[in-house]
């Protein structure tokens, strides 16, 4: 399933290869104008835009075509997007008298623990992406 976020991409990709301004795009892809400023800077959404204009632009308008290519932007977008939030940070309780070899040790453990079931997250995300091809 597509994020919202990923949704609005893909639409501000189509209002600005259609030639539409900054607010235009904004209230199109239902985001702030500040948004869309700051994808437009961005190297991959600056490609994709480039690439769709010509579909957009083709006389008459082939409407499968241009589907098609808004689905390539929502693939390649959904492919860069992080798979999932890393946690910002891994609670550790130790008790009191603990010394600081042992407490390292178990901070250790626990961000492992943490990057351990991130990288599950992500290997799960990309089984079912997988599967849904």
């Amino acid at each position: 399933m597509t994020s919202p976020n990923t949704r609005q991409k893909v639409l501000a990709v189509l209002w600005t290869a259609a030639g539409k301004s900054i607010r235009e795009t904004a209230e199109g892809a239902g985001v702030a104008r500040s948004t869309v400023s700051g994808w437009r800077r961005h190297p991959v959404f600056a490609e994709e835009v480039e690439k769709t204009r010509p579909v957009y632009e083709q006389k008459p308008q082939d409407g499968a075509a241009l589907m098609a290519r808004l689905d390539e932007v929502e693939q390649r977008f959904t492919a860069t997007a992080p798979a999932s939030k890393v946690p910002a940070r891994t609670v550790v309780r130790i008790p009191s008298g603990t010394s600081p070899a042992r407490a390292d040790a178990m901070v250790g453990r626990a961000v492992g623990r943490a990057v351990a079931r991130h990288v599950a997250a992500m290997r799960k995300q990309e089984r079912e992406r997988e599967g849904e091809s």
